[in-house]
């Protein structure tokens, strides 16, 4: 019966240290898991800080409205960048373009290949300075009962010397950049274009402005009709930058590229 009362005991010890060392993994699982989390939610949020104090508040200043085209006419636009913020930081920007064309009458011997007029609304109404609102089918008012009806809209995102532009309508329409290069150096107040952007030269100041990106939007001479009246419309979409090395990082720079040496010597 002793022997029989020992054996239950040891029993009684192995359960409880079982029971003891699974609460310990239990336990150490947990502290691992909320340590992890904590470690994770902190870079997380070193990453969020890292962006915001890397952002330089910058403002697109000239004429953003819409271009109204038709052939051989010209749009005066300069558009520059102002920094708004109380530190000095780089500027680059990028530009989207958005064209809606309304329907032509053309019907033969009727037609007059003007604008074709229509008495109804097609609700969403289209707004001239709403690009959201340029959609085919919908109409807008150019006057009492008088509708245009929206065609053929496009986007295209503005890359210099790009041929796929020869297989748009954007082909008619031509911006005016006096500043513009592709070569680094000669100069200051000039635009680098790479890959998609243009990176201004020199660091803007707060309060100060970059030389002219788009001085003019031209439609050449050999515009055709169905484009007459068309929305143009051209999105400045400029970012500003804290002159660090994190800055070149957040902008996917490296030393293949040509921006990374035009801002590499300004780095504090």
């Amino acid at each position: 019966m002793k022997k029989k009362r020992r054996s239950n005991h040891k029993k009684v010890k192995k359960k409880t240290f079982k029971k003891s060392f699974l609460i310990l993994t239990i336990f150490y699982a947990f502290v691992v898991v909320i340590g992890s989390t904590y470690a994770w939610i902190t870079m997380a949020d070193e990453r969020i800080n890292r962006v915001k104090t890397n952002k330089v508040a910058i403002k697109v200043e000239g004429d953003q409205t819409t271009t109204l085209i038709s052939p051989a006419t010209e749009a005066e636009k300069n558009i520059t960048v102002r920094n708004v913020s109380t530190s000095p930081g780089f500027v680059r920007v990028s530009l989207e373009e958005v064209l809606l064309t309304f329907q032509i009458d053309t019907r033969d011997r009727i037609g007059n290949g003007n604008v074709k007029k229509f008495n109804t609304a097609e609700a969403p109404e289209i707004k001239k300075d709403e690009i959201v609102t340029w959609l085919s089918g919908k109409t807008y008012k150019v006057s009492s009962n008088v509708f245009y009806k929206g065609d053929i809209k496009q986007t295209n995102t503005f890359l210099l010397s790009d041929l796929a532009r020869e297989n748009m309508l954007f082909q008619y329409i031509e911006l005016t950049q006096p500043n513009v290069t592709t070569i680094v150096g000669g100069g200051t107040g000039y635009w680098l274009y790479e890959d998609g952007y243009f990176y201004y030269s020199d660091i803007v100041k707060p309060n100060e402005s970059t030389s002219i990106l788009v001085e003019n939007i031209v439609s050449i001479p050999d515009t055709p009709n169905l484009m007459k009246n068309a929305f143009y419309g051209l999105e400045v979409k400029a970012e500003g930058y804290s002159i660090t090395e994190t800055s070149l990082e957040l902008m996917g720079l490296s030393p293949a590229d040509l921006a990374y040496h035009l801002f590499n010597d300004y780095l504090i």
